[in-house]
């Protein structure tokens, strides 16, 4: 069995002709082929709702089936939690994370990449401090 779960922050579903939505507040076409084409072969779900949008609380429902945060903000998975990547390594799946999620790596947001058997993180997005400049 193969298991690839895409996330993408900030893409709204009526960008995509998978949901044959048009967007309502733009007057430009985005091009989204490869997903649309990536679509006719996975399973697309077109009833599900998020309970938490902002970036963590919502990777944290993803990732162990909690709703977050109307309970806390930000913050870790917690011990007593069981994702899904630890879920499908007792089934003999393999998984790894590709992600450019520079939240995932900060101090105090532990545990979001461990269950994985891999992962590849891509520098370089929002506040990572992977290349720095001299001080003037």
């Amino acid at each position: 069995m193969n298991v690839l779960f895409v996330s993408i922050d900030s893409l709204r579903r009526d960008f995509l002709d998978t949901y044959q939505d048009d967007p309502w507040c733009i007057e430009y076409e985005v091009d989204t082929t490869n997903l649309d084409r990536f679509a006719e072969r996975a399973t697309v779900f077109n009833t599900h709702y998020a309970g938490s949008l902002p970036c963590m609380p919502a990777r944290r429902e993803w990732l162990t089936g909690t709703q977050e945060f109307l309970w806390r903000p930000w913050g870790p998975i917690e011990p007593f939690d069981t994702t899904l990547p630890e879920a499908l390594r007792h089934a003999d799946v393999m998984t790894k994370l590709i992600t450019d999620h520079f939240h995932y790596f900060q101090h105090g947001s532990g545990g979001y990449f461990e269950d994985f058997n891999g992962f590849e993180f891509i520098r370089g997005h929002e506040n990572d401090t992977w290349k720095t400049a001299p001080r003037s």
